[in-house]
Parts: C-alpha cells; structure tokens; sequence
C-alpha cells in the first residue's frame, strides 16, 4: 500500500499522510472518519516495521527529518509485482492480431473484387478501429494504474 499511495498522485509524502490513506482503506472509511487509534496502528507499523524494511530494500527513500517518504527508482520494478494476478486481462494481443486478419482477409477479398469497396475505404476503416481499440486500451491501463490490486485490499490488517 505504500508504494501504491507513493505512485499515486502526488509522488513524496510524509508518514503521517501514508498512515492516514492505508488507515482509511483498511477501515473503509474516509480519512476524516478514522478514530485516533486507527491511524496511529497504522503510523506505529509503518514508522518500526515496514518504512525500514522498505528503505533497506532500497525501494524507498525516507528522511526521517522531515518525515517524508518517496520513492526510488528501484520501485518501479517492483510494479509488475503489484498487480493482481487474479485480474482478468483483456487480450489485446489477440484483438489486434484479429483486426490485421479481417484488414488482410477485406483487401484480398477487395482486390479481386469480390467486395465493392475501395482499399482506401477498407485502410481508412481498419485505421479507425485500430485508433479506438487503442484509445480504450490506454483508458483501461490509466484506470488500472489508479486502483489498488485486490491483493492489497484482501490482506488480512
């Protein structure tokens, strides 16, 4: 949940703030709600336990001075280790692999004139549904990228 809250949105926090966001998901309440011994559970784990094992990984960098924690750039190799693996993913792979075959298939098809419609008409179609499943694609990643994995929100707290 750290490096998650330090991705997203605002890179470096302080203790205080990571405590409050982990405390809040934890409880499923906002932060405003959270009682004083539910933020500092959450404050004592992170400044004993997990913000020193983090930081002796090298994952993050924490000034204890200011309290701030930010992160390394050896933190984003662990993203792919993040993300759930119990979340279906689309196979986009497939879906573009698909739209080429349909694109080769409509121009044979066009150029022995089986189909009445032009090559340009055909590249000018294939171009738009190649655009949106890109368009989409990318808006399916952002959306991603925002939510915690799974994993984080079934931990046993």
């Amino acid at each position: 949940m750290v490096l998650y809250y330090l991705h997203h949105p605002n890179g470096p926090q302080t203790v205080q703030a990571l405590a409050e966001q982990i405390a809040a998901l934890e409880n499923d309440c906002e932060p405003d709600e959270l009682s004083p011994q539910q933020r500092k559970r959450v404050y004592v784990s992170l400044y004993q336990t997990h913000l020193p094992k983090l930081e002796s990984s090298g994952i993050i960098d924490y000034d204890d001075d200011s309290g701030t924690v930010s992160l390394t750039p050896l933190a984003d190799e662990m993203d792919s280790y993040l993300g759930s693996a119990n979340q279906p993913s689309y196979p986009w792979q497939q879906h573009y692999l698909g739209i080429a075959v349909v694109g080769v298939v409509l121009l044979s098809l066009s150029s022995v004139s089986i189909i009445p419609l032009s090559s340009l008409t055909i590249g000018l179609v294939l171009l738009a549904v190649f655009s949106l499943s890109a368009i989409v694609q990318y808006v399916q990643y952002k959306k991603r990228e925002r939510e915690p994995s799974t994993e984080l929100l079934d931990q046993p707290h």
